[in-house]
């Protein structure tokens, strides 16, 4: 008996329309697997995205620095006996700022703050060089990312967490963010690329743990 040409042409027809089908879904958990690995907070990709925005967060910082600085004798906020960066840095909601957003990297899962109070008992992100004025050296750093210590930090040394663990991992192991007093932003790996001094009468502050 002659095979059906009608029935023939079906079947090759319920192939192709399978294999394509197949092809969809290996297609589709291709990109899931993508999406994920770059929407994971320990992804090179993604921490790559959030330092460019931590970086930018830092310059609006800056200028409320200064603006608090231009109305405090050309001194940046400065606390007695502050233990961390909280403290410090409060100081500037709300008369330089309301934007409490910019305190918390996007490269973290810190909680977010309350717009427009001051939060020297919550938690930021940022780490702050205590004790300076808008008379110090443009060049000398002011603020950064979480640091790995609260001490200075020679080039070659860690600066910021150099596993993803423990303190300075606000971009998990791929370094992050410093902010200098003439506005601009400079990113370091994890071992420092250049040094982050201490000079004489500031204090280098971590954010709370």
């Amino acid at each position: 008996m002659a095979p059906n040409p009608i029935r023939s042409l079906q079947r090759f027809k319920n192939a192709e329309a399978g294999f394509s089908l197949l092809e969809l879904m290996v297609v589709a958990t291709l990109m899931i697997i993508l999406s994920a690995t770059y929407l994971s907070h320990t992804s090179k990709d993604f921490q790559r995205s959030k330092q460019a925005e931590c970086a930018n967060q830092l310059q609006f910082i800056h200028s409320s620095l200064q603006m608090y600085a231009t109305d405090h004798g050309g001194q940046y906020p400065k606390t007695n006996s502050a233990t961390s960066s909280e403290q410090p840095l409060s100081m500037l909601v709300p008369t330089a700022t309301t934007r409490t957003e910019l305190f918390i990297c996007p490269g973290t899962r810190d909680s977010s703050l309350p717009t427009g109070r001051p939060f020297a008992s919550a938690k930021i992100s940022y780490a702050y060089l205590m004790g300076l004025t808008n008379g110090s050296d443009p060049g000398q750093w002011i603020m950064a990312d979480a640091l790995y210590t609260n001490a200075p930090a020679k080039i070659g040394s860690p600066v910021f967490s150099p596993d993803g663990k423990g303190r300075g991992r606000n971009h998990a192991n791929f370094g992050g963010n410093v902010l200098f007093l003439d506005g601009h932003t400079t990113r370091s790996p994890s071992l420092a690329s250049f040094d982050l001094s201490q000079p004489l009468g500031t204090q280098i502050l971590n954010p709370k743990r």
